[in-house]
């Protein structure tokens, strides 16, 4: 594998902020069993993001390879900030007013260099539930053919995190194997990148 880009973080301070990204629900609940009795109430804390749902990317060549993008992820610097830069498919948040697959087209453009019209976008099975127990988040996966010789630098989105994040295209067969030993950590690739090789992958 590539080295990932030398990006390295440093939590400066608690300020408050304009416009939360993440906001916790403390709400109570009551169940009703199949035998009609009711649990007692319940507190249950959950995370509410202001844009809930998100589009993966799963882009690929002809000849096999498989595009993955570095993404800096701030949370895993509380476990480990080795695990702080990481090779995962692209992905983005849904718009207001956009469909799964619309963001899907947009983000492989922004995040990958690719411009794809939507008409070659395939979805990879229903929507995935990455944590469900915490958030309510939907991931839509998607899958797209590529033409290594029309990608461009990538537009992003302007934020710090996808500065200086760099793509690259893995064989098949390599991606097989970092699946197989763990090296990749993120869900949704894992997820994404079985489901491709299981419904559509002909190499």
């Amino acid at each position: 594998m590539p080295k990932l880009p030398d990006i390295k973080i440093k939590r400066v301070d608690n300020r408050p902020t304009n416009k939360e990204f993440l906001k916790v629900n403390q709400d109570w609940y009551e169940l009703t069993y199949p035998d009609g009795s009711k649990s007692v109430p319940f507190q249950y804390d959950a995370i509410k993001r202001w844009i809930n749902d998100a589009a993966v990317i799963l882009a690929y060549s002809d000849s096999g390879d498989i595009y993955l993008r570095s993404c800096v992820r701030p949370p895993m610097s509380y476990i480990d900030v080795e695990l702080v830069n990481m090779w995962e498919l692209a992905a983005g948040l849904i718009d207001p007013g956009e469909t799964p697959i619309e963001a899907a087209a947009r983000e492989c453009k922004e995040e990958l260099g690719f411009d794809v019209p939507i008409s070659e976008f395939r979805a990879l099975g229903d929507y995935i539930l990455p944590s469900a127990g915490m958030s309510a988040e939907r991931l839509y996966l998607f899958c797209v053919m590529v033409d290594p010789q029309k990608g461009n630098v990538p537009l992003l989105d302007g934020s710090p995190l996808e500065k200086f994040g760099e793509v690259i295209a893995i064989p098949n067969k390599e991606v097989r194997e970092l699946i197989r030993n763990g090296y990749i950590k993120d869900a949704k690739t894992e997820i994404a990148i079985r489901r491709f090789f299981d419904t559509v992958a002909v190499f």
